[in-house]
């Protein structure tokens, strides 16, 4: 990013996360940093990540995390339209929110129900539908099952209704 550093872009997020947290009533410890990731493609991007722990969050992260996605997608959206004409054209500035670790909390629980399944599957040898998920959970449920040779997965359905079927590799 040329036109703005990570320092500011940091500064830009930090505002609005205080903001955010000043109008919800809540207190918390917030750190934001910049990570990066690779994208579909493979290319590196950049992503602002914030971690926020305290007492009594529960209502930032909301039944099955849904309210976490939504703070995490208005505050992407606030952020790209705040420096849209600061990134490099065509960037886009991903923000990814952890709340008390729910989202290594979730992780687990997903490789978990990733694995029962799996053996659900072994044992039966019949394919096994896993409830709708968003594209971030049916991502680590792909990557943790692909580990093993004896299963396959594929994501089928449409917006809310995707899902992922787990199968037997025969």
């Amino acid at each position: 990013m040329s036109k703005i550093t990570k320092s500011e872009i940091v500064k830009e997020a930090e505002v609005l996360l205080k903001d955010m947290m000043d109008l919800l009533g809540v207190e918390a410890e917030t750190s934001l940093d910049m990570d990066t990731y690779d994208n579909e493609e493979g290319e590196e991007r950049e992503y602002i990540k914030i971690k926020i722990d305290g007492d009594d969050l529960g209502i930032l992260i909301g039944y099955l995390g849904k309210n976490l996605k939504s703070m995490q997608r208005v505050l992407t959206l606030m952020m790209n339209k705040q420096l849209k004409d600061r990134l490099e054209e065509g960037r886009y500035l991903k923000v990814v929110v952890d709340v008390s670790n729910y989202r290594e909390s979730r992780k687990e629980h997903l490789e978990a129900l990733a694995n029962r399944v799996r053996e659900e599957v072994l044992a039966s040898g019949e394919e096994v539908d896993l409830p709708s998920m968003d594209a971030y959970e049916r991502r680590i449920v792909h990557i943790y099952l692909k580990e093993f040779d004896d299963v396959t997965t594929e994501s089928f359905g449409e917006g809310w209704d995707r899902h992922i079927k787990v199968m037997p590799i025969k």
